[in-house]
Parts: C-alpha cells; sequence; structure tokens
C-alpha cells in the first residue's frame, strides 16, 4: 500500500480543467453531482456538481461548482421554493453533462473520496449562466 499522500488541484472554471486535462479525461474522469447538509440552524443542504480526473501519478484534478442550497429539517425540502432549486440544480447539472458530451468527453457517474479535512476550492463554468428572467440556469457560448 502506497504512503504517498493524494494532491487534490482544483480548477477554477470547468473550461480550464478540460483544456488542462483533457487526454486523461478521455478515459479517466468522474462526474458527480452531490448533496452535504451543513450544521446551520435550521439546516442547509447544498448541491454540488463536480467532475475529477485522475492522473497517472494519482493526484487528483477537480471541478467543483455550487448549485443550490436549501433549507432542510428532515433531509427534504423544507419550502416550495426549495424543489425549484433543486430542480434548477438538476437542469444546471444536466447542462454541465451536456457540454462535456458535445465535447467528446463522457465521464463515469462516481465521485473520488477526499480526505474529510480537505477545503475543496469552488470553481464556476463559463458556459453555465444564471438566468433571472428565467429563474433557471442556461448554456452560453464563451
Amino acid at each position: 500500500m502506497s504512503t504517498q499522500a493524494t494532491h487534490f488541484i482544483g480548477y477554477g472554471t470547468l473550461e480550464e480543467l478540460v483544456k488542462r486535462q483533457a487526454e486523461a479525461m478521455a478515459h479517466r474522469a468522474y462526474a458527480s453531482l452531490s448533496r452535504s447538509v451543513d450544521g446551520s440552524n435550521p439546516p442547509s443542504v447544498t448541491m454540488v456538481g463536480q467532475v475529477e480526473i485522475v492522473d497517472d501519478s494519482g493526484m487528483v484534478h477537480y471541478w467543483r461548482m455550487k448549485l443550490a442550497r436549501y433549507v432542510t429539517f428532515d433531509g427534504s425540502a423544507a419550502f416550495p421554493e426549495d424543489l425549484k432549486r433543486i430542480d434548477q440544480a438538476r437542469a444546471g447539472w444536466q447542462l454541465v453533462l451536456d457540454w462535456l458530451q458535445a465535447h467528446d468527453l463522457a465521464p463515469v457517474d462516481a465521485q473520488v473520496a477526499a480526505p474529510k479535512n480537505l477545503r475543496l476550492y469552488e470553481g464556476s463554468a463559463d458556459f453555465l449562466r444564471w438566468s433571472s428572467e428565467r429563474g433557471w440556469y442556461r448554456q452560453e457560448e464563451a
């Protein structure tokens, strides 16, 4: 078993990750939409999209973006508007997956387990915009 620490390298935009890691992404990319509950009062759930690549040396290159946050009392959405936020996050995530596919990348639906005390870098995607008029994510070519 290796005792070498795995390094996590965060990218500010999805486009930068793809540009720098395109060759590795072709066969070692993972993508996931996850939820985490924080300890605030009342508790809230944050939905995060993340794309990761493990390179030949074992380093994890990743991009992640918060897509929604909503209040919960029992793990489910507490208010009707929160259901819309969940749908918005899923729609935004689908735009990310569609964008990756349009760039001939098909990541596996999985996630690399990060150390619990690791503070991950939050990024964005130049093509993914919030539309105030629609109240939804939209794709914009950068």
